[in-house]
């Protein structure tokens, strides 16, 4: 497995190679972060640079099986899990102390979402563009399919529907209402799912699937500091996240280290 920890130092982020970095570091909290489909490690340094400086925190992602330079087999569920599981862990024995958020982008939902029915002890789940199934994402471009045929699909790949009635925190979920990849009904549907003992927060924007961040860079960085400062426990070093910060997109962010 390949993955990447950008640890935050205050002043500066810096990416390593070895989970040990972070018992170093400031006791900042952690976003284990699994990527999009379109993405892998090179393609998401920026952005998990941006998510690390504007709110504050560790960022540690991972290429799936398949993706950059992890093992060249074909990508499936099981090695997701085995990957984000053995991650979490890793962060877990370096860092027993931090909150950690689990967040998931696009097809990034689905080891998100089962780990998050898995009772490890994080803070919260945000979901940024996902899938209520892999079935239900294809389907849901064709209008209204009935309820025979959609069920006995959803096991195919990405369930996130059965996962989520096993959530043991809080959810975050931010959709793009135009989104044309994973139509915003995934978001309808996971949101109306979630246990009655935890609680969502939906936040949708007028965006497509993967420029939400970059038209809405403030709302989606206010939206996931509250969620963060609001379920992170109590740090003695740990301040509000995006304060008294200009508000950069990942393309600005890009744009002024090329500069530098």
């Amino acid at each position: 497995m390949s993955c990447r920890y950008y640890v935050n130092h205050g002043d500066s982020i810096r990416i390593e190679k070895e989970s040990s970095a972070l018992s170093a570091a400031r006791n900042y909290p952690v976003l284990l972060l699994s990527h999009g489909n379109a993405d892998d490690l090179g393609t998401c340094e920026h952005y998990c640079k941006w998510l690390g400086f504007q709110l504050e925190m560790h960022v540690v992602t991972y290429d799936y099986q398949g993706y950059g330079h992890s093992s060249p087999l074909p990508c499936d569920e099981e090695s997701m899990r085995d990957f984000v599981g053995a991650l979490y862990e890793d962060v877990r024995r370096n860092l027993p102390g931090s909150a950690v958020f689990l967040m998931g982008k696009s097809v990034g939902s689905v080891p998100t979402m089962w780990l998050a029915a898995q009772d490890i002890g994080y803070s919260g789940v945000i979901i940024v563009s996902g899938m209520a199934s892999g079935a239900r994402t294809v389907f849901s471009k064709l209008g209204n399919m009935p309820v025979c045929i959609s069920n006995p699909l959803d096991s195919i790949f990405g369930n996130n529907m059965v996962w989520e009635q096993n959530l043991h925190g809080p959810l975050l979920i931010i959709h793009g209402k135009d989104d044309n990849v994973i139509p915003v009904i995934n978001a309808d549907i996971l949101g109306d799912r979630v246990p009655l003992d935890c609680k969502c927060t939906k936040i949708l924007l007028s965006a497509d699937h993967n420029d939400i961040e970059t038209r809405h860079a403030h709302v989606f960085l206010s939206g996931m500091a509250h969620f963060i400062t609001e379920n992170a426990p109590v740090l003695d070093s740990f301040e509000q996240p995006f304060t008294d910060k200009q508000t950069l997109n990942p393309r600005q962010l890009f744009c002024e280290e090329q500069a530098m």
